[in-house]
């Protein structure tokens, strides 16, 4: 038989009542010594508080969940890997839904969790999202990650725009000047964000934006391979020499595209893709990458999420301090033209 309360109050010489206050973290109304033959009965009875029991005395469950579009997109990996280790930190489980940025399926997860969780960390955000107005109706705790969204919940983001400056810059500095942005679709404010981030990098580098060179997409392969194709059928004169992509899956489906025409990267077209990813070395052309700080986010979101849920005060946005970072792979180089001549006999 599982061992009870009222077991582990017989073994210490305690009523149940003061077990569960002591276990339930008030141990401050017990003495040292009560404490310690407490602890003992659990130790020697191997007792488990029970969680269902607990949540039906207190309304709490010590469990969240945390919404992502695509559970397999490495930046989304990291954040739930974040977001596991601050609530393991807390005592909390955490659950995570695939949505496959499918709002209809959102939604229907999002009535799934009502009683079920204490709190929300949604990476799935977009504007005019059915299931934000559904967990706006719920009252239930939610922190928006990645995304910010028009709802009047908090939110945790990194520095995109940022981030975005960087790769665009480094493709100016390598002497490109045709630069195409795949970019996410306008109901994403990361995708804004980003798009924003582009436009100052060209302008610093006083490079007029053709604008057949921004092309929105969502954010996995088979759509953007299937926009770099309207690009690649540019004019060879306005083609770019240079790509950045908005997501890591984007510039994996631009690399596909670019592979099946015979196309080579860097030799004729430079790419750079957001967010990193071990993958990246080993790639046919090992891509140059942005490192978000997505462990760092998914940690800060349920830090923030516990605390909403614990009734304490949090900004209503926080922009997470750890800059993004460019890691330099095989896949941008300068544009032809532009490399210096390899004389022969020279290595």
């Amino acid at each position: 038989m599982r061992p009870t309360l009222r077991d582990v109050g017989a073994r210490a010489g305690v009523d149940p009542s003061i077990v569960s206050r002591v276990l339930g973290g008030e141990d401050w109304r017990v003495s040292a010594a009560t404490r310690g033959r407490i602890d003992e009965a659990v130790r020697t009875l191997n007792y488990v508080p029970h969680k269902v029991g607990r949540a039906l005395r207190t309304g709490e469950t010590e469990t969240i969940a945390m919404l992502v579009p695509h559970i397999g997109d490495p930046a989304y990996f990291q954040m739930m890997a974040g977001a596991k280790a601050a609530a393991t930190e807390a005592n909390y489980v955490v659950l995570f839904v695939d949505t496959n940025d499918d709002e209809a399926l959102e939604v229907e997860e999002v009535d799934r969790l009502f009683g079920r969780v204490d709190g929300v960390v949604s990476a799935t955000a977009r504007r005019g999202s059915a299931s934000l107005a559904r967990l706006k109706a719920s009252v239930m705790p939610v922190v928006l990650l990645n995304r910010r969204a028009d709802s009047g919940f908090p939110s945790v983001v990194g520095q995109d725009a940022y981030g975005a400056t960087v790769a665009v810059s480094h493709l100016a500095q390598l002497g490109h000047s045709r630069i195409a942005h795949l970019s996410g679709p306008p109901t994403l404010d990361s995708s804004e964000r980003q798009r924003a981030g582009y436009l100052q990098a060209m302008a610093d580098a006083q490079v007029a934006v053709d604008p057949a060179w921004l092309v929105e997409s969502e954010l996995d392969e088979e759509a953007a391979a299937a926009s770099l194709r309207g690009i690649l059928r540019l004019p060879k004169s306005r083609r770019p020499t240079a790509l950045f992509a908005s997501a890591f899956p984007s510039a994996l489906g631009a690399l596909r595209t670019l592979r099946s025409k015979g196309i080579e990267v860097p030799a004729e077209i430079s790419v750079v893709g957001f967010g990193d990813h071990p993958l990246a070395d080993h790639l046919w052309a090992p891509l140059t990458t942005i490192r978000m700080p997505h462990v760092a986010m998914g940690r800060l979101a349920v830090d923030r999420l516990i605390s909403l849920i614990r009734r304490n005060a949090i900004p209503m946005e926080t922009v997470v301090t750890d800059l993004p970072v460019l890691v330099i792979r095989g896949s941008t180089d300068r544009p032809l033209g532009r490399r210096p001549l390899v004389r022969q006999g020279q290595n």
